[in-house]
This record gives C-alpha cells, sequence and structure tokens, in this order.
C-alpha cells in the first residue's frame, strides 16, 4: 500500500515536470493536458502550481475567457501560493489589453492590490511601471508622478533609475497634463539623468525627450543641439528621421524668431542706460508656445545683461493667442517661460473678461494663468461673477476659470 502511494505520487511530480518541459518547449496544448490531469488529483503536491500553469497555457493558446475565469478563482482560492502575484499580473494584463472588455480601471485596481498586498514580489517593479503607465493613459497625472517617485525609491540598478526619471519627466511635459511644467522636465533631463548618468543606455531617448521639452518651450536653438547629438551619435537609430525633420522645423522657427526679435525701424526709442539696463520703448516679440505667438506692448522695457528678465512697465499690454492682459508692470522670466504681473489688471479671453486688483503669474510652460486674489469675471451678456480666494487659477488651452483655494 505505501510502495502503491509513493508510486502514485512519484508518477504525479513525473507529470508535472514533463508538463513543464512542454510548456517551455512551445507545446502548450500537450502542458494544459498534463496540467489539468496534476490539477485534478486529490491532495497532489503540484496540484496548485499545475493549476495556475494550466491557466498561463490557456493564455499561451489564446483561450483569453477561459484563462481569465480560471486565474480569477485562482487567485480567488490561493492567495498565499507563490504564484498569486503572478495570477494578478495576467488578469491585469488582460484587462488592459482586451479587445473586446479592455477594462483601465480594472487593471489599475489589480496592480493596486499587488502593491499593497504582495511588498515582497519580485513583480513589484513590473506592477509599478505598468500602473503608472496606465494612470498616465487615464490621465491620473498625480497618481501615476507619484507611482513613477516610489519607482524611482525601489529602484536598484541606474538604468532602473533613469527609467523612472524619464518617466517623471515625461509627465511634467505631456500635453494633456494641467500641472504641466517644462523647465521642471527640463531640469529632470539636465540635472537629473544627462548629468548623474552620461553613458545610460537610455541617451537617445533621454536626449529626444529633452531636445522636445527644449522645443515646446520655444528653445529652438538648444532643441536643435539635443537633436544633433543623436544624428552624430547614433546615425542609424530608429529616431533619426524624425530628428531630422525636427531639426529643419526648429531652424524655420529659430529663424522666424531672430526675424520677429529685429526691432522694426522707429519702434524703438532709447532712453539710455542705468546700471547695465537698456530702456526702450518697445514691441517684444517672444517667440512661440504650443504654436501661439507671444507679443508685448509697453512704454518702458528693461532688459538685464543676461537676457534673462525682461521687466515691462508703463501701459503694458500682453498678447497669447486670444488672450490678452492689461497691466502696469509685468516681469518676464524667459528660462521659466513666466509672466509675473501687478495688479490691477484686465484680462481678456475668448469668453468673457475677468478684472482683478490682485497679483497674477501667466505660466506658458504649464499653460496655466495663477490670480492670487479676488477676481470679477464678466460674461458677454453683462452677468458677473465674483471668486473670492487665495487662488483662482485660468485653465489656457480651454478657458477655464475656477477657484482652487
Amino acid at each position: 500500500m505505501l510502495f502503491s502511494a509513493s508510486s502514485s505520487l512519484a508518477k504525479e511530480i513525473g507529470s508535472f515536470e514533463r508538463a513543464n518541459l512542454l510548456l517551455l518547449a512551445g507545446k502548450y496544448e500537450e502542458a494544459l493536458t498534463l496540467y489539468d490531469h496534476v490539477r485534478s488529483q486529490q491532495g497532489a503536491p503540484r496540484a496548485v502550481d499545475a493549476e495556475y500553469l494550466a491557466a498561463r497555457s490557456l493564455l499561451h493558446l489564446d483561450a483569453t475567457r477561459e484563462a481569465r475565469s480560471r486565474l480569477e478563482a485562482f487567485v480567488g482560492q490561493h492567495r498565499g501560493s507563490p504564484w498569486a502575484d503572478d495570477a494578478l499580473m495576467d488578469l491585469a494584463r488582460l484587462d488592459a489589453t482586451d479587445d473586446i472588455d479592455q477594462n483601465l480601471q480594472a487593471a489599475i485596481a489589480r496592480y493596486e492590490y499587488l502593491i499593497e498586498n504582495y511588498p515582497d514580489s519580485i513583480r513589484l517593479q513590473e506592477a509599478l511601471r505598468e500602473i503608472g503607465r496606465l494612470y498616465v493613459q487615464v490621465e491620473q497625472w498625480k497618481e501615476a508622478e507619484t507611482t513613477f517617485y516610489s519607482l524611482l525609491s525601489s529602484a536598484e540598478t541606474d538604468e532602473q533609475v533613469v527609467h523612472a526619471r524619464l518617466r517623471i519627466a515625461a509627465i511634467f511635459s505631456a500635453d494633456g497634463n494641467p500641472g504641466r511644467d517644462l523647465p521642471r522636465a527640463l531640469d529632470e533631463y539636465e540635472n537629473e539623468i544627462l548629468a548623474k548618468y552620461p553613458k545610460t543606455r537610455q541617451r537617445p531617448t533621454v536626449y529626444f525627450a529633452y531636445g522636445e521639452v527644449r522645443r515646446k518651450l520655444g528653445l529652438f536653438g538648444e532643441a536643435i543641439d539635443s537633436y544633433r547629438v543623436i544624428l552624430q551619435k547614433w546615425p542609424r537609430h530608429s529616431l533619426v528621421p524624425l530628428v531630422r525633420s525636427l531639426v529643419e522645423y526648429c531652424q524655420e522657427q529659430k529663424n522666424l524668431q531672430a526675424a520677429a526679435a529685429r526691432p522694426a525701424e522707429g519702434v524703438l526709442k532709447k532712453f539710455g542706460d542705468e546700471a547695465g539696463l537698456s530702456t526702450v520703448a518697445t514691441t517684444a516679440s517672444l517667440g512661440s508656445t504650443e504654436g501661439k505667438q507671444i507679443q508685448v506692448l509697453s512704454n518702458r522695457t528693461e532688459s538685464d545683461k543676461s537676457g534673462l528678465i525682461t521687466l515691462f512697465s508703463e501701459n503694458v499690454q500682453v498678447f497669447y493667442g486670444e488672450f490678452r492682459i492689461d497691466a502696469q508692470r509685468a516681469r518676464y522670466d524667459s528660462r521659466r517661460r513666466t509672466f509675473d504681473i501687478e495688479g490691477p489688471a484686465k484680462i481678456q479671453t475668448r469668453s468673457c473678461v475677468i478684472h482683478t486688483d490682485s497679483p497674477l503669474q501667466l505660466n506658458l510652460a504649464r499653460q496655466i494663468m495663477e490670480i492670487h486674489g479676488r477676481v470679477r469675471e464678466v460674461m458677454p451678456d453683462g452677468k458677473e461673477r465674483i471668486l473670492d480666494g487665495e487662488l483662482v487659477e485660468l485653465h489656457l488651452p480651454t478657458g477655464k476659470l475656477s477657484r482652487i483655494r
């Protein structure tokens, strides 16, 4: 009797090992048959393992409905199994990629469950990468940022650090992100990646993304510098055709910037130099952001020697796309692409006129106008709305005005 039981046990273990070999050899149907046989034997020592691997075999056979059903049952019955985190990863991937029943929020929920309940899983880094990617896809920007910072803190290699930093920078530069911060993205590429990891294998991707942020900031000459690194060092890279087109585009925009910056005859009237500041009455063109030209009219302009800071005063008018701001004083920081404007000011948008006595900041990089105080909004029909708070925000792409706090 004892010999019979031992012989049966050896036979089941042998069946499981043969199934593993078949799975590795890509013979999924044969592997499935053996796994199902092992899991059907009551009390078999590898029955739980066989249950999960049978579901994996079904995934390889594209039998996704049956695989999903088996995986759901597995995670419900075997939460303590060494395969539980793998089963959750499989289900999350099915939720995210199913052509018929795609459910990104369900996939996110599975990854969140795995991260919370299996913190020692060897799949943790992968789960963080995937959930971060999905957060970006569904535009949950804060959650994505938090996730990639978690990925950064748990990174074990330089390449993992660079990968996380790339994702963080991409969030700061994403077009649909209301909290977009292009200068911060620029800082990530310059100081957190290229300065610290100059030999990373991901350099072509880094230089391309670096160039893209410079281009979005209207720094076309610097963008060209970034793109040319790719052309010079990796001439056969798949990015090269696109990079060549971008170099041509940036060169055209750089030429237009230079032409717009040249003062027309009679426009500038010099008043003399005071402590290194050139003082003029001028129409200033400050290039473009998001394809919109930025122009400033003022009676008095002062630029520091670096050219990074420009002070406009006496009847200042700032034009940006469909927006116009009238004020008495404004300070423009070309590095951060921000206007700090003193109140009182009048802001004309596509749908209303906004009056405020409070200071405001026009952040071209983030596509946000922040007003630090009380605002009176006047609609075309004469109706008014008062927004009173510490911070009122105007979202430039939509023209939406809202009280933040």
